[in-house]
């Protein structure tokens, strides 16, 4: 990973501590978008939440997860999960993955949920996939979503008019910006070849809607080889 790099990700872990308490408040729900998810998950998997930030994603399941684990680079977003959910287990991992290698334990499914859009291209977010589906038992499943871009509003949508990369700021109530973070324009094609090839068969690909308007590209995975 290149120094620029490496400013990104530092750059982007230090905005989420600083604001982990006001960013929970705005993720106090889960979006109706990615209930697709349900559908690959079952009461005794274990579950792997790369990206937790404040755990709302154990909400949203159904019977809650008893074999969870969740995991993020923000200490301070996983104060806020553990707060809230003191009886699951969350833990700290570096930006660049290499702490993914002292998990071990396998997972039936792990989800990376508005995740990998932080992520710059180059090798880093490739061995932090590659890590990931280690984790996964065989015939496991893998599923990751970003950003849409045409979910941003239009003047956020200009930044990206002649580059794959932008900062887009982080408001709180008021308006008043607390922090920029960095996306990365993902498109549909690009996210799946990202996938594939990597010991995973991709098995649904696709856009969710949020009122009637795209919000997040998916691409769902299933582990065919040994990572």
């Amino acid at each position: 990973m290149s120094c620029s790099n490496q400013t990104i990700y530092h750059k982007t872990v230090q905005g989420y501590d600083l604001t982990a308490q006001a960013f929970s408040q705005t993720r106090d729900y889960f979006w109706s978008d990615l209930a697709f998810i349900k559908h690959y998950y079952g009461k005794n998997d274990k579950l792997l939440d790369y990206g937790c930030g404040n755990g709302r994603l154990i909400d949203f399941l159904k019977p809650l997860p008893e074999n969870y684990l969740g995991v993020d680079a923000s200490r301070a977003m996983l104060k806020q999960a553990q707060k809230k959910y003191p009886d699951y287990v969350f833990g700290k991992v570096h930006y660049s993955g290499q702490t993914l290698t002292k998990i071990k334990q396998k997972f039936d499914l792990a989800v990376s949920l508005g995740v990998f859009h932080h992520f710059p291209a180059g090798p880093t977010r490739q061995l932090i996939l590659k890590r990931l589906v280690n984790l996964l038992k065989p015939g496991g499943f893998l599923i990751i979503t970003v950003w849409s871009l045409k979910k941003l509003k239009p003047a956020y949508q200009k930044l990206f008019l002649n580059q794959k990369q932008a900062y887009i700021p982080f408001k709180d109530s008021t308006g008043k910006t607390l922090f920029k973070r960095f996306i990365y324009n993902w498109n549909a094609s690009e996210l799946a070849c990202f996938i594939k090839n990597r010991g995973l068969t991709i098995v649904k690909k696709g856009v969710t809607k949020r009122n009637n308007l795209p919000a997040n590209l998916f691409c769902i995975a299933k582990k065919t080889k040994s990572g």
